[in-house]
């Protein structure tokens, strides 16, 4: 993904807080504009490994949410 990608699909919403669902919604608008993802090949990381995520109920803003974020996500696809 290029920067003009990002900025085509208008980078990632401020819609979501908390844990999860911005990447669905941004996964989806870059398909909208018929723009694929691709891991470079040289990686040493893959979807087991490239994100460690930690959640703790005193990160409070692993757990806060902002209105019902599956229906914003709904509502915009």
């Amino acid at each position: 993904m290029t920067l003009d990608d990002y900025r085509k699909v208008d980078g990632m919403s401020n819609q979501y807080w908390g844990w999860g669902l911005e990447d669905d919604e941004f996964a989806m608008r870059l398909k909208d504009a018929g723009l694929k993802v691709q891991r470079p090949q040289n990686l040493t990381t893959d979807r087991s490994n490239t994100f460690k995520h930690l959640h703790d109920k005193s990160r409070k803003r692993d757990y806060a949410k902002i209105g019902n974020q599956r229906k914003v996500l709904s509502s915009n696809y």
